[in-house]
């Protein structure tokens, strides 16, 4: 089973997933994650960069923790641990938190994973979804 994730955090497996509440794909060009410091004031990627999305949570913190990562992942809603993807300490797990997550820790239990921002619509702030534009008026 590790030959698998380490095969898909290289990107060598290659499964269907399926598009988003919008209809996009995520990406599937290779990214570079890397873990963020520890021990937060405010929970963040740096300049330049993004967290990964749930998407990419589990594939990215195995390529990032260098397989220390025990292949599972758990996806909350919790004030306890940082907004986003990031790699625990404590469980050797990926987590996902799709809630506002705690706003910082002078702990060392998390790191939020993350990946160089390929365009800015990738940025931590596009992974919001922003509302439809209204329809146009049709004319001739």
């Amino acid at each position: 089973m590790p030959w698998a994730l380490r095969a898909l955090a290289q990107g060598a497996l290659s499964f269907h997933v399926p598009a988003d509440a919008n209809g996009l794909q995520p990406s599937t060009a290779t990214a570079a994650w890397k873990l963020g410091p520890t021990a937060q004031a405010e929970w963040a990627c740096g300049a330049g960069q993004r967290n990964a999305r749930a998407s990419e949570c589990l594939a990215a913190v195995v390529a990032a923790s260098g397989g220390r990562a025990n292949g599972h992942i758990k996806h909350v809603d919790t004030p306890l641990v940082p907004p986003g993807c990031s790699y625990s300490h404590v469980s050797g797990a990926a987590i996902f938190n799709s809630g506002a997550g705690q706003v910082g820790s002078d702990e060392e239990y998390y790191q939020l994973v993350c990946t160089q921002a390929g365009e800015p619509s990738e940025s931590v702030a596009a992974s919001v979804p922003s509302p439809s534009p209204s329809p146009q008026p049709f004319s001739l």
